[in-house]
C-alpha cells in the first residue's frame, strides 16, 4: 500500500513549481507555525499578543491585514493547534519549512493509498487517475498558500484504510489528523461508526472515540477562550457566503435574485448523486464508497470554504476514476474524459477567480462521482469487479 505510483511521481513532478511554496510572508505556513511555537513559548493562539509581537518582527502584508483587521485570528479548535506545537519547536526560518513538507508529504501519502487500495484492471485508467489526482487544483494549492488541507485528507484515506481491515492504529491517527477540521470530518466519522458498529468492531471504534474525547477535554482544559473564538469567528463569516468557492457563492453567482431556488438544485444534486454512488458500489466496495460520499457530499453542503478545502474531493475524484475502470469502453471514455475537463476548468477558473466561479467543483465532482458508479453498476464489465486492497501493493 506505501509504494508510491508512477503517476502520482509524474504528477508531482509535472507541477513542481506550483507545490513550491508562496513566499511565507504571503501564505499560511507562518500562521501554523506561530500557533504551534506560541503555545510552546507560553503563550496562546487565542490571544493577539503572540500575533501582533510577530507582526512587529517579521515583516508580512498577511500577519498585518490579520492583525489589523479587529477580528479573531485563530478560528480552529485547540487541537488543531497542539498538532503545529513540534513545529513550533523549531525556528522561524525552518519551521514553515517543516511545516510545508509535512503537507507534500500528507499530499504525497494520501494519494499513493487512494490508488493502492484499488485492484484496478487498466494500467492506463490507473496512472491517469493518479496523474489527475497528484495535479488536482485544490490539492496543489492547498500545499503551496500552506493549508493543512491535506492532513483531514490523509486522515480520512487512513480511516478509509483502517475498515479494509478494522485496524485501530490508522484509525485513531486518521480520526486525529481529520479533525482538525471538524466540519468536515463530521459526516465521514459518522459514515465510518455506522460501518463499524455494523460490523461489531467495537474495539477501534471504542479507541478512536476515547482518543478524540480526551483530546478535546485536554485541549479545550488548556485553552477556556477556544469556543468563544470559535463561535466569534463563524459570526464573521455569516454574511459572506456568496464570495467563497461552495455551492452556495455560485448559486448567487448565477442568480443573484433567485438564487435559494439554484442552491437547493445543486444540494439536490450533490445528495443524491451521493446516493447513487453508494446504492450502485458492490458489496465489497460499498463501505468506502460510503465514506468517499459522505466526505465529498460535506464540501458540497458547506456554505464557506476556501478552494483549497476542495481537496478533500479528492477520494470521491479517484474512485469515479476505479468506477470508470469498470465500466464500457464508451462509458469509461466519456467519464474519463468528464473527469480531465473538470480538472482542466478548476485550474482555468483560479487563473481568474479564487471565489464564488469555483463553486461549481464540488457539485461538478460528486455528480461525475455518482454518475461513474452508476454506469459501472449498469455495465457487464462493472459486476465482477470490486474496490479493495490490492495485496500486491502492501
Amino acid at each position: 500500500m506505501w509504494r508510491i505510483p508512477l503517476g502520482v511521481l509524474v504528477g508531482f513532478a509535472i507541477l513542481l513549481p506550483v507545490w513550491w511554496p508562496v513566499a511565507f510572508p504571503y501564505g499560511d505556513h507562518l500562521i501554523f507555525w506561530a500557533a504551534g511555537h506560541s503555545i510552546v513559548a507560553g503563550g496562546s493562539p487565542y490571544e493577539r499578543g503572540p500575533w501582533v509581537a510577530l507582526a512587529h518582527s517579521y515583516p508580512s502584508p498577511h500577519l498585518e491585514f490579520l492583525t489589523q483587521s479587529g477580528d479573531e485570528i485563530w478560528l480552529y479548535p485547540p487541537w488543531t493547534a497542539f498538532l503545529f506545537v513540534p513545529f513550533g519547536m523549531l525556528p522561524q526560518g525552518g519551521g514553515p519549512w517543516a511545516v510545508h513538507a509535512s503537507y507534500v508529504a500528507a499530499s504525497i501519502a494520501a494519494t499513493a493509498m487512494l490508488i493502492n487500495m484499488a485492484s484496478w484492471r487498466t494500467t492506463s485508467v490507473r496512472t491517469l487517475a493518479a496523474l489527475l489526482a497528484m495535479t488536482f487544483q485544490p490539492l496543489v494549492i492547498a500545499a503551496r498558500w500552506g493549508q493543512f488541507t491535506s492532513w483531514t485528507l490523509l486522515g480520512v484515506v487512513l480511516a478509509i484504510a483502517a475498515l479494509h481491515r478494522t485496524n485501530a492504529v490508522p484509525l485513531v491517527v486518521g480520526a486525529i489528523l481529520a479533525v482538525a477540521k471538524p466540519q468536515y470530518a463530521a459526516l465521514p466519522g459518522l459514515a465510518v461508526a455506522a460501518v463499524l458498529v455494523r460490523r461489531r468492531a467495537w474495539r477501534p471504534l471504542l479507541v478512536a472515540a476515547a482518543a478524540l474525547v480526551t483530546m478535546a477535554i485536554v485541549t479545550l482544559a488548556l485553552e477556556p477562550r477556544a469556543l468563544d473564538a470559535i463561535a466569534a469567528g463563524a459570526g464573521q463569516r455569516a454574511g459572506a457566503f456568496d464570495r467563497f468557492p461552495t455551492s452556495w457563492g455560485f448559486a448567487r453567482l448565477l442568480a443573484p435574485e433567485g438564487w435559494p431556488l439554484v442552491l437547493a438544485v445543486l444540494l439536490a444534486i450533490g445528495v443524491v448523486a451521493s446516493v447513487v454512488a453508494v446504492w450502485s458500489a458492490t458489496r465489497e466496495q460499498r463501505d468506502e464508497v460510503l465514506v468517499c460520499a459522505s466526505l465529498a457530499l460535506g464540501v458540497v453542503l458547506t456554505p464557506y470554504a476556501l478552494t483549497y478545502e476542495h481537496a478533500l474531493l479528492l477520494p470521491a475524484l479517484v474512485s469515479a476514476a476505479f468506477a470508470a475502470d469498470r465500466c464500457s469502453a464508451r462509458a469509461r471514455a466519456a467519464i474519463l474524459t468528464g473527469l480531465v475537463v473538470l480538472s482542466g476548468a478548476a485550474w482555468g477558473t483560479f487563473v481568474f477567480s479564487t471565489g464564488a466561479p469555483l463553486g461549481f467543483v464540488p457539485v461538478a465532482t460528486v455528480a461525475l462521482f455518482g454518475a461513474a458508479h452508476l454506469a459501472a453498476r449498469r455495465s457487464p464489465a462493472g459486476t465482477a469487479g470490486s474496490r479493495r486492497v490490492a495485496r500486491s501493493e502492501t
